[in-house]
């Protein structure tokens, strides 16, 4: 499904839960533009589409994507977003990166004493959130490559 839609899509839903009085004073704008914001792209201008803010999120998205240290900017951001709502992300697909478990093991040391350092030091909740995040990336790694043993006997 193009990405477009469903922004739009949640940008009705939103309208509907926060009310359009909430969101145009949030952003400065007319109920008119919402409407815009939300309206098929082939019926709104292209400054229309400049102005909506769900697509500007996306080109803000697509550009630390770009960059090498996107990916992690991004499963901070995603994480912080799961805290807000009760939850948390977890990466499903681990690939072990060292050929022994015993490799594996010492990252998972390491890791393991950054989060604690991280703690210790009264690190901002972005940072703890990311150093536990790579402290839980490094054991299931450690883990996988452990299992896999068993899966080839």
């Amino acid at each position: 499904m193009n990405c477009n839609v469903e922004s739009r899509k949640i940008l009705a839903q939103i309208r509907d839960i926060t009310g359009d009085g909430f969101l145009c004073q949030l952003y400065g704008c007319n109920v008119r533009t919402l409407q815009r914001w939300e309206a098929d792209p082939a019926f709104v201008s292209p400054e229309s589409m400049r102005e909506n803010h769900p697509e500007k999120f996306k080109q803000v998205i697509d550009r630390i994507k770009a960059d090498p240290r996107g990916m992690s900017v991004l499963c901070d951001l995603m994480s912080l977003f799961a805290s807000w709502m009760g939850g948390r992300i977890e990466l499903t697909d681990t690939c072990p990166d060292k050929a022994t478990v015993e490799e594996e093991m010492l990252d998972d040391a390491t890791s393991l004493n950054e989060f604690r350092e991280a703690i210790r030091s009264g690190a901002s909740e972005i940072v703890a959130r990311s150093s536990a995040r790579a402290a839980k990336k490094e054991i299931d790694e450690t883990l996988s490559l452990y299992l896999s043993r068993f899966e080839t006997a």
